[in-house]
């Protein structure tokens, strides 16, 4: 038998228990091939784009190349995620000095739309009372803050009326008067994108918007009563 036969008979299976215990065994001696030169010119390296056979060192040059390029669009999305939640930063200070201005609760309720259209750059912002006629749609066991892209249309629709078509997702928040349980008001926020409102896309700051309105509406209800 010729040393092609013995290594076509020999060959391992790719991610054989094998060939994971050799490969173990190359990382925990990198010398390997120092102490074993000759194996270095029977070894096949394909190039991962053509196919051709490659030297070994061009191989390294083309993994450090491609890690080089990983690292950079790690860093581009890192540093995309920092400006993104350094804009939501400055645009959730914005909203807390408005609530912190005097104004009457009905005032506030009237205005709040407008504000949170501008403050965040929405494009569809409703706010509903919970006692409305056909809140009913919505269902009394929302409690939180529910995302969606498959809301119902009769709920899209006593949400945010003629606007309903356009929507691709929206968010329901749920608020009450502070720390009561009731539910004073809903308020919807729409978009034309599928992903901005997307169950799967968090809702960190859309529930950080919910304590800070609740509290507000709480505390000018409380004010009114004393």
């Amino acid at each position: 038998m010729n040393s092609r036969e013995r290594g076509e008979t020999d060959e391992v299976p790719a991610g054989s228990a094998q060939e994971t215990a050799f490969a173990e065994y190359l990382r925990e001696h990198p010398d390997f091939f120092q102490r074993h030169p000759s194996l270095l010119t029977q070894l096949i390296i394909p190039h991962p784009d053509t196919g051709r056979a490659i030297s070994l060192l061009e191989r390294q040059v083309i993994a450090l190349r491609e890690d080089q390029h990983a690292g950079q669009r790690k860093l581009r999305e890192l540093i995309g995620n920092a400006r993104e939640n350094d804009r939501l930063g400055r645009r959730m200070e914005e909203l807390m000095l408005y609530l912190l201005t005097p104004q009457s609760l009905a005032d506030r309720l009237d205005e709040l739309p407008r504000r949170l259209r501008k403050i965040f750059d929405l494009e569809f912002v409703a706010l509903r009372h919970a006692d409305e006629p056909g809140a009913d749609v919505i269902g009394a066991d929302l409690k939180d803050v529910r995302c969606s892209v498959r809301l119902p249309e009769d709920q899209r629709r006593w949400l945010f009326g003629d606007d309903a078509p356009a929507l691709a997702s929206c968010a329901i928040i749920p608020l009450g008067l502070g720390r009561m349980p009731s539910r004073y008001a809903l308020l919807a926020l729409g978009s034309t994108e599928r992903a901005r409102y997307h169950p799967d896309a968090g809702t960190h700051y859309v529930k950080q918007l919910q304590r800070l309105l609740s509290a507000s509406l709480g505390q000018l209800h409380a004010l009114e009563k004393t």
